[in-house]
């Protein structure tokens, strides 16, 4: 697999694990979340939607230039776009909007493969039960914001953006979870 990819979805969806088992198994470069609890260069005076989207800029600047190399980054600034979609948050929709036009003019240049791992509502609440951050448990448990995050990568993406995700289902038709190993093979069909 060569290949530059971009894996977005629900939080606890398995994005990381799936971007460290093609670190391990394709040696692709692999391109981490930003986690504004993690970072140590967060100032408590900074909006949070400026700082992801600033931390997305920097993040796609490297994606794009990392020439030839197989590449996966986690997230992008659509994911922030998104969520401002989903939250109806004006705040730093400006600046988002900048870097995404950025954003799309080099990712429709580039062979770019685009994931988003979903469940469904019910999967989402029970995982929401499992994520430590008070504030993205909480969301996912908002049937308006998991519909409008959601519809912002299956219609407004495809039909305003030219964008057009592949998107990949986390739990199985009996209702199991999918193992890393049948992600990476449904993104190595993608390929």
């Amino acid at each position: 697999m060569k290949n530059k990819i971009i894996i977005d979805g629900f939080w606890g969806t398995g994005k990381t694990v799936a971007i460290k088992a093609l670190e391990q198994k394709f040696n692709y470069m692999v391109i981490n979340e930003p986690d504004h609890l993690k970072s140590s260069n967060l100032v408590k005076s900074v909006d949070i939607n400026d700082w992801y989207t600033k931390q997305h800029e920097k993040n796609q600047n490297i994606f794009f230039t990392s020439g030839n190399n197989n590449t996966v980054m986690e997230r992008s600034i659509i994911s922030s776009i998104a969520y401002l979609h989903a939250t109806k948050e004006t705040v730093g929709t400006e600046i988002a909007l900048k870097i995404f036009t950025e954003f799309k003019k080099k990712y429709l240049h580039n062979r770019v493969i685009f994931i988003f791992l979903y469940a469904n509502k019910n999967e989402l609440s029970s995982i929401a039960n499992n994520i430590q951050n008070v504030d993205v448990g909480s969301k996912l448990k908002d049937d308006s914001f998991i519909a409008e995050y959601e519809k912002f990568y299956r219609e407004i993406l495809p039909s305003e953006h030219n964008i057009y995700p592949l998107f990949i289902n986390i739990f199985n038709e009996t209702g199991e979870r999918k193992s890393t190993s049948e992600i990476i093979n449904c993104i190595k069909i993608a390929h």
